[in-house]
């Protein structure tokens, strides 16, 4: 069965460095609501921060079903907004993954520890 690979990788302060999607469930029924709000929390994710003159973003889309976002340095003056952002993706995802967890899975990395949490 396919589904949706979904991998955050954050600093020490729990801020997401980056972002990768990958994958599909399969299109059927509850399935297809899955792809959705994945898509819909991950691609307004991205448009936010890469239209957001302070930050600099490097986002790359290689077709369906695939995305991935780099984040630059956070300016001090809006890591209380980052984190806030941040802490409404993942909340967003779990929520999603709770809903349809035989269709999406995701990982988070602590980029300082190098190894999986």
């Amino acid at each position: 069965m396919s589904r949706i690979e979904i991998l955050l990788i954050h600093g020490r302060d729990g801020m997401i460095q980056e972002l990768q999607s990958t994958g599909h469930a399969p299109v059927a029924g509850s399935s297809s609501l899955a792809c959705g709000l994945v898509s819909s929390a991950v691609r307004s994710f991205g448009r936010l921060l890469a239209n957001h003159p302070k930050l600099q973003t490097g986002l790359k889309l290689d077709g369906p079903g695939h995305f991935e976002l780099r984040i630059g340095e956070i300016p001090p003056d809006l890591t209380l907004w980052y984190g806030g952002v941040c802490d409404l993706l993942k909340k967003n995802l779990s929520d999603a993954q709770a809903d349809f967890p035989e269709f999406m899975h995701i990982e988070l990395r602590n980029k300082d520890l190098e190894q999986e949490i």
